[in-house]
């Protein structure tokens, strides 16, 4: 369930013409923890930092926490840092 979901978020990622390079790294503290963080590089030279912690409970999978942070060599264009429970059924994975 929450390989599906990180699988989801790369292929998006990756299937993005804008993106010219990205590299995501996945850690999985339980089977049913984990967390997807990277830094996507577009060609516009901005850049987008990401976070994102996922967790199973009741059949259901929950975006925990999630930060994005995008910028451009200078500066942060935005950020949005929230910890915010978001539930996915389990049967749309």
């Amino acid at each position: 369930m929450i390989n599906s979901h990180f699988q989801a978020i790369e292929k998006a990622i990756s299937d993005d013409p804008l993106v010219i390079t990205f590299d995501l790294e996945r850690t999985y503290m339980t089977q049913t923890r984990a967390y997807i963080k990277g830094k996507i590089n577009f060609a516009d030279g901005t850049s987008l930092a990401l976070f994102q912690h996922v967790e199973i409970t009741e059949n259901c999978l929950s975006i925990t926490d999630y930060r994005y942070h995008y910028m451009n060599a200078d500066q942060m264009i935005f950020r949005y840092v929230k910890k915010l429970l978001i539930r996915y059924l389990l049967l749309n994975y």
